[in-house]
């Protein structure tokens, strides 16, 4: 994988889904060009909410990639998916919706604690139409190596659950819970 910077970013509001545009197919994932182009054709209204500044401050962090700015507006994403190098649940937010912007890194050494931030590793499974011989369906079938930033809200034997925003009072929004099995590594961030 490209190296994708890792950021902490504390938020007025919380930000817009990017939905695409009338008539156009969603996708499971899309590169920062795309977000772009879905951007421009978003209605007048999409684009009125999302530049609202807000007065009052909701103490937001979030965690994510900053995958394109634009303008005013920031485009953000908690996961990257490889080798397509494309972004999943990619939000929108306006520059003066946003308050401070902290870098991270992968700790080398350090053990993931509930509530800090971190970073998932797993292979996702694919569904391809490709046609050919085993051999050459091998050579074109690959798996896709998924990352997911996020808070850790719970480490059980159950599962891994993460979360890419957090509010006052540890009120979580955009949850994640995947099985123990399907995690190859927590990376903790600092």
């Amino acid at each position: 994988m490209k190296h994708q910077k890792i950021f902490k970013i504390y938020l007025r509001t919380t930000p817009r889904y990017l939905l695409p545009p009338k008539g156009e197919r969603d996708k499971p994932s899309i590169d920062k060009d795309t977000a772009v182009i879905w951007w421009e054709k978003s209605s007048p209204e999409f684009i009125s909410k999302v530049k609202k500044v807000k007065n009052k401050d909701l103490k937001v962090e979030a965690i994510g990639y900053i995958i394109n700015k634009k303008d005013d507006i920031v485009f953000l994403s908690p996961s990257v998916v490889t080798p397509f190098e494309t972004f999943q649940h990619v939000k929108v937010i306006s520059r003066d919706n946003i308050s401070k912007i902290e870098e991270l890194k992968i700790s080398p050494d350090k053990k993931a604690q509930v509530g800090d931030p971190v970073m998932l590793e797993w292979e996702d499974p694919i569904l391809s139409f490709d046609t050919g011989t085993m051999e050459e369906l091998k050579g074109k079938c690959k798996i896709p190596l998924t990352f997911r930033l996020g808070f850790l809200i719970s480490n059980s034997d159950k599962g891994i659950y993460t979360s890419s925003l957090s509010g006052k009072r540890k009120y979580y929004l955009e949850n994640m819970v995947n099985p123990r099995k399907s995690i190859k590594v927590i990376h903790s961030l600092i």
